[in-house]
């Protein structure tokens, strides 16, 4: 699952990449945002899930509430940009 997210935010990234923003297409550069944006945040949720799983084998708890820290700055960052971006609207 992880591994379909990231490539779907990959993708994402490539639309906003190869669709600029400002021309006839921006619909496509705007779907392309909201791929790499949400996508990423779901892949680093899944990537945490992950490092809480394999804890205390492969990684130990300091880098599973790094992770964590670093998903939920994210997740806000990413309330925030949708929340700017609809009051332009």
């Amino acid at each position: 699952c992880a591994l379909i997210l990231g490539l779907i935010s990959a993708f994402g990234t490539s639309m906003v990449a190869n669709f600029q923003e400002g021309t006839v297409v921006e619909a496509v550069h705007i779907v392309g945002a909201g791929l790499t944006f949400i996508g990423g945040v779901l892949y680093c949720f899944l990537q945490t899930a992950l490092s809480y799983h394999m804890c205390p084998n492969y990684n130990g708890r300091r880098i599973c509430r790094i992770r964590f820290i670093i998903t939920i700055i994210a997740l806000i960052f990413l309330f925030i940009s949708i929340l700017e971006n609809s009051n332009k609207i």
